[in-house]
């Protein structure tokens, strides 16, 4: 648990910029009458490294009901080339990581990730409450997944399904139906689909 760090503040400082430009681009469409389009990013640094979250967040966990990998550590000498790179590259090899660490680096990283959660849904709530939510897309993604001691690796830079599958949540009021797509997704699709949609009306 943190009380504040700096990443925490800067996750703060972009939710409230967000939630204001928000409010001004109401404001603005009340003023003209007319809907102006936009384009607005809001990137924020959690779940990542270091893990690290409020109080708030980390006690909605049970440490107890904390799962472990799915997948355990495997030994050095058994991993594939590029594992073996990781393990030192990440200093691995510096360090002795047990059950408890692992539980609790897990433990963290949920807690960020309901860190999170809390500030989309204030995002949502701001498009509701402004009434830009029935015409505007919301798209959710993230840059890259997290091993968290699957494997015995951590962080990213792998191929393994923790690190590389990555979600991806997609609004858009009146024409799409709440689903799953089954079909494979990458991340270099999205700036064609925004294009898609931009001139589609």
């Amino acid at each position: 648990p943190s009380l504040r760090n700096m990443q925490i503040d800067y996750d703060e400082e972009v939710e409230q910029a967000a939630v204001q430009k928000l409010f001004d681009l109401a404001r603005a469409r009340e003023r003209t009458g007319a809907d102006q389009p936009f384009f607005m990013t809001v990137s924020f640094t959690h779940p990542h490294p270091p893990f690290v979250a409020p109080q708030a967040h980390w006690d909605r966990y049970d440490p107890t009901a904390i799962e472990m990998p799915v997948v355990p550590e495997i030994p050095y000498e058994q991993l594939d080339p590029h594992s073996q790179w990781l393990y030192h590259a990440h200093g691995q090899d510096q360090h002795t990581v047990t059950d408890a660490h692992v539980r609790r680096a897990r433990h963290a990283y949920y807690a960020m990730t309901s860190y999170i959660d809390d500030k989309v849904g204030r995002l949502m709530k701001t498009l509701q409450d402004t009434g830009l939510a029935e015409n505007t897309v919301v798209v959710f993604g993230v840059d890259h997944g997290e091993m968290l001691g699957e494997r015995g690796m951590w962080y990213k830079q792998t191929f393994y399904e923790w690190s590389a599958r990555v979600p991806l949540i997609v609004s858009r009021p009146g024409h799409y139906a709440p689903r799953r797509v089954k079909a494979h997704v990458s991340l270099v699709d999205l700036l064609p689909t925004f294009l898609d949609i931009a001139t589609d009306g």
